[in-house]
């Protein structure tokens, strides 16, 4: 049987037809059961523009395939040969050219495939080409789409780190085409009180640059104690599986994203109810975090019970993300393999955190003088972040320390700093500010001289990586960190900062000291290392991009 060997672009009655839509190649052709085989195709592109080898010349192809292989771009013109087995020749590096064979020439037969393609469809090739940004090779995949269902406990308009992930992160993966629907709450962090515009009795559809976000029935609660806390953090996971399983639509995956453990149970019934693999995004620790900061003993009851969720979650979880490369023998200690854990960290949004932000004018608003260090701290002020450790600093300095140090946010810890901060007798130079609006932090941080990021010192928190790291780098922001382990090797290892032994003020405000002594110019030197780092490790985009390709890997797994 005469077969004809056809390079093609948009042929209309050969057999083959290639069209191209929101960057996805489809095909029409004729049904035959005449056996296919392919003449050479050496390579394809991958979304990065990296060249790889798709599969062997003469290898068999059955119908399936055949789509397969037509998801690649097109050449610039059609080539076709006609032989009994005529292989092409081997297209130069610069087209890349698929090869698609066909028997006869008939007119073809429409046939348009499904909006996405079926997870087969996705082809995933193991290259080191593609470890150029990162140390190790990485998966590429031929073009394939991922739906995913992100359930989170926050999600804006509240603005702390991890609605600012999920929100980052999920635009980043809209902009690069995939579909996310977030499931989330009413927005009511972190006074427990429901944000105007929107009702705790509701459903809510609602899409947020480009994002579809479905915020479920709400049980708000203060962060004011465990029981509280507790109520409310069970509230949002029943809502989040009733309302995910009637009303999402079809989604190849479902991810859940920690804190809380309790969304991770969420998110696993429902990637039960769907049929579809379920990823577990771990942020922090659970129950180990709660142990660390002391709010309960370890053994407790509610301890071990926690403990029995969380190997639960990841036996039942097809692929683990850690935000730290420290997590990650933890789970694999817990029977997680390897292999189904990916490192995705923290990052920043380059176009928020851009460092010539406008400074905010808090040394008007508080009367510090012009040539004063100012310590900034923004964020959480809550049982594991030790600020309080920063008054005892500002107590132990002299007269010949120009010390100003501001605190912006809210927490279970505020009423303690503030108690605090009146013991000691610290006011004229701590001052206490409410809590902002995510846009208005890079503001604030060009405002000061330092930023401090702050963990109470105990092992479980030598394994975080806290975000306030990176946008005070994108901010050319130097750190006084008092973190032990992979944010200490972070931060000195960029030269972006200096760390101190947690727990100690007397060693914060000798780092404090010698900030002072570099000058501004010693710190902008230390700022732009910071940044240079930051943007060269942790954008969201990249993030987004290391994110996609483990999914597609699970999706295109059946796991």
């Amino acid at each position: 049987m005469k077969q004809t060997l056809v390079r093609f672009d948009n042929l209309d009655d050969t057999g083959i037809h290639l069209q191209t839509a929101r960057n996805r190649s489809y095909i029409r052709y004729k049904p035959t059961d005449e056996p296919i085989v392919a003449a050479p195709r050496p390579h394809s592109t991958c979304p990065q523009g990296h060249i790889h080898p798709v599969h062997r010349a003469g290898e068999p192809l059955s119908q399936s395939r055949l789509l397969r292989l037509a998801l690649a771009r097109p050449p610039p013109t059609p080539t076709v040969a006609t032989s009994e087995r005529t292989a092409l020749a081997r297209p130069s590096a610069a087209l890349a050219t698929p090869a698609v064979a066909t028997s006869e020439r008939t007119a073809p037969l429409p046939l348009r495939p499904p909006r996405r393609p079926h997870p087969a469809a996705g082809r995933l090739v193991l290259d080191p080409a593609c470890a150029r940004l990162r140390p190790r090779p990485s998966i590429c995949y031929d073009r394939r789409d991922v739906r995913l269902a992100y359930l989170s406990h926050y999600f804006p308009p509240e603005s702390n780190a991890p609605a600012a992930r999920v929100h980052e992160l999920s635009r980043a993966l809209v902009r690069a085409g995939h579909e996310v629907h977030v499931v989330t709450g009413q927005p009511n962090h972190p006074h427990g009180k429901i944000y105007p515009g929107y009702r705790a009795a509701e459903y809510r559809r609602e899409r947020v640059d480009g994002i579809e976000v479905h915020r479920v029935p709400t049980l708000p609660a203060a962060s004011r104690g465990v029981l509280q806390r507790g109520l409310g953090y069970m509230s949002l996971p029943t809502s989040q599986v009733a309302f995910g399983a009637a009303r999402l639509p079809a989604v190849d995956l479902v991810l859940a994203t920690s804190p809380q453990i309790l969304t991770g149970v969420a998110g696993l019934a429902l990637a039960r109810l769907r049929r579809v693999p379920f990823v577990l995004e771990v942020r922090d620790l659970w129950p180990d975090g709660i142990v660390a900061v002391g709010a309960l003993k370890p053994g407790h009851p509610i301890v071990r019970a926690l403990e029995v969720v969380e190997r639960g979650l990841y036996r039942g979880a097809a692929g683990v993300v850690s935000v730290t490369d420290s997590f990650v023998d933890h789970f694999v200690a817990r029977g997680v393999p390897r292999e189904r854990v990916a490192v995705v960290k923290n990052g920043i949004d380059t176009a928020l955190f851009a460092a010539d932000a406008a400074p905010a004018p808090l040394r008007a608003q508080l009367g510090i003088p012009a040539d004063a260090l100012l310590l900034l701290y923004c964020g959480t002020v809550g049982m594991a972040q030790d600020v309080g450790l920063l008054a005892r600093a500002a107590a132990l300095a002299g007269p010949a320390d120009d010390l100003h140090v501001v605190v912006v946010g809210h927490g279970v810890g505020l009423q303690a700093l503030v108690d605090e901060v009146a013991a000691l007798g610290v006011g004229a130079r701590f001052h206490i500010l409410p809590s902002v609006p995510r846009r208005d932090v890079p503001g604030l941080i060009a405002a000061a001289d330092v930023s401090a990021v702050i963990l109470r010192d105990e092992p479980t928190f030598a394994r975080y990586l806290p975000s306030k790291i990176f946008e005070a780098m994108a901010m050319r922001q130097p750190i006084l960190l008092g973190v032990r382990g992979e944010a200490q090797r972070l931060v000195e290892g960029s030269g972006a900062g200096l760390a101190f032994t947690p727990g100690d003020p007397a060693d914060a405000l000798a780092k404090l000291r010698t900030f002072a002594a570099l000058g501004r110019d010693g710190r902008a030197r230390m700022g732009e290392a910071a940044r240079a780092h930051v943007l060269a490790h942790h954008d969201r985009d990249r993030q987004a991009d290391d994110l996609a390709r483990f999914l597609a890997g699970i999706v295109r797994s059946g796991a």
